[in-house]
């Protein structure tokens, strides 16, 4: 089948049926031709999916997944009316996919569901409240609470879902503090050594130093070790935080976008590959 056909069959029949039933993978093993087809139409679904086109992506994910039967696409589909805010349809999908999902994986797609249904009933009260339905707000809100088994879990989906990660959080601003600190107390220090010491080099005549001069040697060197110390916990400091925004870095993007998996089938079947 052509891909522009395949796509147009796929996309009109989500046009006219509002949702669509789940597509149909072939029977048995699908021809290297029909492989070859699925293919393309999976890697222009990711690119239609990273360009916000979600409607166009599900149709390209769709018959991707008539072709091929690759159960991942399955997965994909799910993520791309997650976007769109259609849950029910998210959930469909999920649950479809999951009876091909190994059992390390299963609990994982549960959770998802989950969250898709919190996700869902906070949309539901969002727009009861616009509409100045407040006795039906109460009641979703009242539903909402209870299956998240609490208001702590409740307050993490008022937006749509678990909260962006900060970039410059609790751990960054503890390491820029552990940071400036150590600084301060290396200088300090540092200071404190050299006035010992040229304290004491002016008690000192011939390479003999009265007691006084002894001790500022002595004292300086303590200076000098701990502003040594000081310094080394700066630059500790200075390396968890660079650590520490890259960790926050990479969970803001993974808040943002999402890890997805995408179909890449290959010779003799549909082998799974991961883009980020």
């Amino acid at each position: 089948m052509n891909i522009s056909v395949s796509l147009c069959l796929t996309l009109c029949g989500t046009l006219a049926l509002g949702a669509p039933a789940l597509p149909e993978p072939p029977v048995g093993e699908p021809p290297q031709e029909d492989v070859d087809e699925a293919r393309v139409l999976a890697d222009n679904g990711y690119e239609l999916y990273q360009d916000g086109s979600y409607e166009k992506a599900i149709a390209a994910f769709r018959a991707a997944y008539e072709l091929s039967g690759a159960s991942i696409l399955l997965y994909n589909t799910a993520l791309a009316y997650e976007r769109l805010g259609d849950f029910d349809q998210a959930i469909e999908y999920i649950q479809a996919y999951r009876v091909f999902a190994s059992p390390e994986e299963r609990d994982k797609l549960t959770e998802k569901v989950e969250s898709f249904k919190r996700r869902k009933l906070n949309a539901e009260l969002e727009a009861s409240e616009h509409t100045g339905e407040t006795d039906a707000a109460s009641s979703s809100e009242s539903a909402a609470a209870s299956s998240r088994g609490g208001s702590a879990a409740a307050s993490e989906s008022d937006a749509g879902g678990p909260a962006k990660p900060k970039l410059f959080g609790p751990g960054a601003i503890a390491a820029t503090a552990v940071t400036g600190a150590g600084a301060v107390v290396a200088l300090g220090l540092g200071v404190a050594a050299l006035q010992r010491s040229s304290d004491a080099e002016e008690g000192c005549v011939d390479n003999v130093c009265s007691e006084d001069s002894e001790s500022d040697l002595d004292a300086s060197r303590k200076l000098a070790l701990g502003a040594d110390i000081a310094v080394g916990i700066a630059a500790a400091g200075a390396v968890a935080l660079v650590v520490t925004l890259a960790i926050n870095g990479t969970r803001r993007k993974r808040a943002a976008g999402g890890t997805s998996a995408f179909v890449v089938p290959t010779r003799g079947g549909a082998g799974v590959g991961w883009r980020f």
